[in-house]
């Protein structure tokens, strides 16, 4: 697979051993299509819960207001991605994929994505579906993509998903957002979720179950005093990501309907392709114990205020 990308721009890399690793993976899986992405037990497994395990999937219109067009047009989007992950994933997650030492990728990384940039897309593509598998990255069954559950962040464009985690992140921490008074702290923070401030944590136009979340501000000044929290100027775009990511996967994991449903969705996989543009590995799970209860329904607000925040992709969430 290295060779296919570049012959000359991998060269760095070194090792064949390394290259054959991946290569083979992707070799077994390039004259397939996406399907051999995940396999059948995977990938109904995966379906199964996703309408029961997040409260706006399942309080779902019937399957008429979703039509199969539009489940189709998600999992193109899906595949979209899926196609490309090779060029957006995270650098901590090729190590393994390529059975080299993450010094060794740390130090050739950018030859990497110089290859991959000037490669042609099959060879992408090739190269993205042995990540995926690396990774574990099931493909979605076609139903789970039918309701606004977090599996859906999966179809986004990357850059526009991972701004709807740092968004789930500032909800949580609107209290502290609202005491905020510098101009470019704040317009930092506006510039990495894509939305003014302001618009962010207001009830949705449309009404929605969880209408009555922004009432309910969470003051979380107690939890970074105690150091259980980071304070908002301490994070960076990635750490607010990750932040977000979590807390969405406790809120899954919280909603399930049983063990069952809680172990399928359990931290920290609720969007499984969007993982990849995260670290590999993650700080402990937020949020801890002490906290577990803290606005356990801000996932369900933010899904509700999602059509609003990206109207381009509002028939992506219902």
């Amino acid at each position: 697979m290295m060779a296919a990308v570049s012959s000359g721009g991998l060269a760095a890399w070194g090792a064949a051993g390394s290259s054959r690793a991946l290569s083979a993976q992707a070799s077994a899986g390039s004259s397939v299509g996406l399907a051999g992405t995940g396999s059948a037990s995977s990938s109904s497994a995966l379906s199964t819960p996703a309408s029961a395990a997040f409260p706006a999937a399942r309080s779902a219109p019937s399957p008429a207001a979703f039509p199969f067009s539009r489940a189709a047009a998600a999992l193109a989007a899906w595949q979209r991605n899926a196609n490309d992950a090779a060029r957006w994933a995270h650098p901590s997650w090729w190590a393994p994929a390529l059975d080299v030492s993450p010094a060794t990728v740390s130090a050739s990384f950018d030859a990497l994505r110089d290859a991959l940039a000037n490669t042609d897309t099959g060879a992408v593509a090739a190269c993205s579906r042995a990540l995926l598998r690396a990774a574990g990255v099931p493909l979605p069954d076609f139903d789970s993509l039918r309701a606004p559950s977090p599996l859906v962040l999966d179809a986004l464009p990357v850059d526009d998903a991972l701004r709807v985690l740092r968004m789930r992140a500032l909800l949580l921490r609107r209290a502290e957002v609202r005491r905020l008074i510098d101009k470019p702290s704040r317009r930092r923070l506006a510039e990495w979720i894509g939305v003014p401030l302001e618009r962010l944590g207001g009830a949705p136009r449309h009404g929605g179950g969880a209408g009555g979340a922004s009432a309910n501000v969470p003051d979380v000044a107690r939890l970074v005093t105690r150091g259980h929290l980071p304070s908002l100027e301490e994070l960076d775009a990635e750490r607010l990501a990750y932040e977000g990511y979590a807390l969405i996967a406790r809120d899954v994991a919280l909603s399930a309907s049983d063990a069952q449903e809680a172990a399928l969705f359990a931290w920290p996989r609720p969007c499984p392709l969007l993982r990849l543009a995260l670290p590999r590995d993650l700080l402990p799970p937020w949020p801890a114990t002490t906290a577990r209860e803290l606005d356990t329904g801000g996932t369900a607000f933010l899904f509700a205020q999602l059509p609003e925040l990206l109207p381009e992709w509002a028939w992506l969430f219902g």
